[in-house]
């Protein structure tokens, strides 16, 4: 009797090669995915430049989403006050232009910051581009948005002299008139205190140098010149 030859190929259990798994994104993952990157450029073209100055309109360029936030760069031409201009010359235009945090923001708080650069190309062969560099800033959702909750007359009062003395004097205890003072610069201002404590950057630090110097403000004057004294 012939014995069977078994074949091994036959009998050992076949592994299959492994492989490593390939992540397949759908488009809106992808998108999803691109909108929460950490840094990014934003570009704004202006074609028929002359036109653009004539016609005094804004322009904006299209949204660019960093860390899942909405970014555009407004552009506008704006005309010189005559106070502005030296030699008495007439009014001249000039270019503006601003950075812009989720412009058709919501009604729901939030605060981003953030540092950025600005730069103008130039388009003239041996003409050096516009730039500045090392910016940052804070946005915000809404431009008072908890600062009637939060800037309580007691905090002022505990941060300026200013204040403790005015409110001392109100009937009520709650109310004072502030003179030659903008309210987006009192807002700027209520911005760095406790318990809101955003930064004092190179952006705000004249702002905010000028009304603690107004209001008797001691510790936040310090830490202006502190980081003036850096910038130097």
């Amino acid at each position: 009797m012939k014995r069977k030859r078994e074949n091994v190929a036959d009998t050992e259990p076949v592994v299959p090669e492994w492989k490593p798994e390939r992540q397949i994104l759908t488009a809106s993952e992808v998108e999803d995915k691109e909108s929460y990157k950490t840094e990014g450029s934003i570009e704004l073209r202006i074609d028929r430049f002359a036109d653009f100055v004539r016609e005094e309109e804004v322009r904006y360029s299209a949204p660019t989403y960093i860390r899942g936030l909405s970014w555009e760069i407004q552009a506008n031409c704006e005309e010189t006050d005559e106070s502005d201009n030296q030699d008495g010359q007439p009014p001249s235009k000039v270019l503006s232009f601003f950075l812009w945090c989720q412009r058709d923001s919501t009604n729901r708080p939030w605060e981003c910051h953030a540092n950025f650069s600005l730069r103008v190309i130039a388009q003239t062969e041996g003409v050096n581009d516009i730039v500045r560099e090392n910016l940052e800033d804070t946005f915000y959702g809404k431009d008072n948005w908890g600062f009637t909750n939060f800037a309580t007359c007691d905090l002022l009062a505990m941060d300026s002299e200013y204040f403790k003395e005015q409110f001392s004097k109100c009937e009520d205890n709650n109310r004072a008139v502030l003179q030659d003072v903008g309210y987006g610069e009192f807002i700027e201002l209520l911005s760095v205190i406790y318990p809101i404590s955003c930064p004092i950057t190179a952006g705000n630090v004249e702002t905010i140098s000028k009304l603690a110097f107004k209001f008797n403000m001691a510790a936040l004057l310090r830490q202006c010149e502190i980081l003036l004294m850096k910038k130097k």
